[in-house]
């Protein structure tokens, strides 16, 4: 029996006072063995009266302490005693008090709930350190060098914020911070590095699971260029290093740093096709798995204007950057546009400028060639091979095993397709 004094029964809410008095009535404690009427009772359980200090004080005379202590603290009592073993009458107390009250096991479900994440979150704890980032650095060789850089920015970026500490709270609550503050883009350019470098360093499934890669939304779909836009800044650009990057772009439909990055190797002027995929073993690297070509008259540009300003340029430039690069120097003679992409950009977008009077990213080009050959009826897979959009693993099959014989219908139906960047005034 608990007998409560009237400073203590003040003290108690009116929602919990009615759990007790609904609590003692579910025991089989009738009205008149508490001291009222029935009468009295129908009105609080109806909301029409509410339980009084007076009320309560009768009505606690039927709960041992313990019982008391689960009603009146919505389970903190049961939580402070986790992991201890529970006396009979406390089960009893528990089991009849989640059958009467949804609300209490709902709040007893997520403090349990809170406790597991917690236990769960200590077990998966993990300090970063050196070791750790020059590991990710060699699983990061195969990449390309831009990525490397980004992915290993971002992640050190990411470590640095998160004081070398991450476990799956520490984790979902940064991310969200991230989206918050500096939006879904850096969030995503986040992420990525964060998820590989769990998967394939930390190598801990519960932690790897706790977050997404964050999705951007589309960006606004921009239009291509059309073929007379494109034309006419070809038509506009005096440097022919920059003129045959453009045109290259326009036509191969390349990413403009695939192309910038194109060895003298892979251009096969007879074919008219540019091509890094000859070694099977390049293959490792998405973004080189392609075969690209160009038409005729770019053909003749290359062979009659570029190619023989390349080598002058290269045989009066040499030297210089042999002073300036070493032993590197020698590397430019390797390279189909061995410029700095600065100065070539600067010429497109001159010309941009005086004949168009607006300017578009050298990305667009890839629009263009895109939406170009879909208007032309030319299959999606030529178009992605053209472009380097399909996997190396795919790539590879294809060309051990069909590519062969689909060479020829591929520079056929690239042919068929009539596209052609330069006019015969350009060929001079």
């Amino acid at each position: 029996m608990v007998v409560l004094t009237p400073e203590e029964a003040r003290g108690i809410s009116d929602d919990v006072r009615l759990r007790v008095l609904e609590y003692v009535l579910s025991k089989g404690v009738r009205p008149r063995d508490i001291g009222v009427s029935s009468s009295l009772i129908n009105m609080v359980k109806s909301g029409k009266r509410k339980v009084s200090d007076q009320l309560l004080i009768l009505v606690c005379k039927y709960l041992s302490p313990d019982e008391l202590r689960v009603l009146i603290g919505e389970g903190d009592y049961i939580v402070i005693r986790r992991g201890q073993k529970l006396s009979e009458l406390e089960k009893a107390t528990l089991v009849n008090l989640l059958a009467m009250d949804k609300e209490l096991r709902a709040f007893l479900r997520g403090v349990l709930k809170t406790y597991e994440e917690k236990d769960l979150d200590e077990a998966h704890t993990y300090y970063v350190m050196e070791g750790h980032l020059r590991k990710f650095e060699r699983i990061m060789r195969s990449r390309s060098k831009k990525t490397r850089d980004d992915y290993l920015r971002y992640l050190r970026r990411a470590l640095a914020e998160l004081n070398w500490k991450i476990s799956p709270s520490i984790l979902r609550e940064y991310m969200d911070k991230v989206k918050v503050e500096h939006g879904p883009y850096v969030a995503c350019h986040i992420s990525k590095p964060l998820k590989l470098f769990i998967k394939e360093v930390i190598r801990d499934q519960v932690l790897y699971s706790s977050f997404k890669t964050v999705k951007p939304p589309e960006r606004p779909f921009a239009e291509a260029p059309t073929l007379e836009e494109v034309q006419a800044v070809a038509k506009a650009i005096m440097w022919p290093p920059a003129k045959a990057y453009y045109v290259l772009l326009a036509e191969t439909g390349l990413r403009p740093g695939e192309l910038y990055k194109a060895k003298l190797s892979w251009l096969k002027l007879k074919a008219r096709m540019l091509t890094p995929c000859e070694d099977l073993s390049m293959l490792r690297v998405t973004k080189k798995a392609y075969i690209s070509f160009f038409s005729e008259k770019t053909r003749e540009y290359l062979e009659k204007v570029y190619l023989p300003y390349r080598e002058t340029w290269l045989s009066i430039n040499i030297s210089r950057a042999r002073n300036l690069l070493g032993d590197k120097a020698e590397k430019l003679r390797e390279k189909l546009f061995p410029f700095k992409p600065k100065h070539i950009r600067k010429e497109i977008y001159k010309a941009m400028d005086e004949a168009l009077g607006r300017r578009f990213s050298l990305y667009a080009l890839r629009r263009f060639f895109t939406t170009y050959m879909t208007s032309r009826r030319v299959p999606p897979l030529y178009v992605n091979i053209y472009q380097g959009r399909i996997s190396p693993k795919d790539f590879k099959i294809l060309q051990q095993g069909y590519l062969g014989i689909w060479l020829e219908d591929l520079k056929r139906t690239y042919d068929e397709a009539e596209l052609c960047i330069l006019c015969n005034n350009d060929i001079r």
